[in-house]
């Protein structure tokens, strides 16, 4: 088992810091995910005997790192799940790459899934056509995305830290 970084945990919510590389949740791969991680800390954590719950009310794509949380609770989830859909809660996505992003601009790329691995990457031939807006400032430049399936492309853009807050 890989080691897990636990940031928050009371007896309604676990939160976790995600890995890059590593699913949220259990995927056709079979790669160990986040909820496989979080789910053993807690039993060992709390020594519990045979099953733990843990609801998943949101996730991270796996080439992005970040915090994902788990309700440790039905009614712990649900309230998170509330919290996401009322959209209470602001997603923020942050990309450390190479270069210089200034002023503003508009990026088109494209994806291709690979199924076999179950990854998705950037490619220059025709795919899944993602559009992100940019506006570089010189404290936390945001990146207001247009699309849900940023964080699969926004790390490999060459640019200055950028924030890319997903609607």
């Amino acid at each position: 088992m890989s080691a897990l970084e636990v940031l928050w945990c009371d007896n309604h919510v676990l939160a976790i810091q995600k890995p890059a590389g590593l699913p949220s949740v259990p995927d056709e791969s079979g790669d160990e995910s986040a909820l496989d991680l979080a789910r053993a800390w807690v039993k060992q954590e709390y020594n519990k005997p045979g099953d733990v719950f843990l609801g998943v009310v949101h996730r991270l794509d796996r080439p992005v790192s970040g915090v994902l949380c788990f309700g440790r609770t039905s009614k712990g989830a649900a309230r998170l799940t509330e919290a996401l859909r009322e959209r209470r809660v602001q997603k923020t996505y942050l990309g450390v790459v190479q270069g210089e992003l200034t002023g503003e601009g508009f990026l088109e790329q494209s994806l291709l899934k690979d199924s076999s691995r179950n990854r998705v990457n950037w490619t220059p031939l025709p795919g899944v056509p993602i559009n992100c807006g940019w506006l570089a400032q010189p404290s936390v430049p945001p990146c207001l995305g247009t699309s849900s399936t940023a964080p699969k492309w926004l790390f490999q853009i060459e640019a200055l830290l950028c924030t890319a807050c997903v609607s």
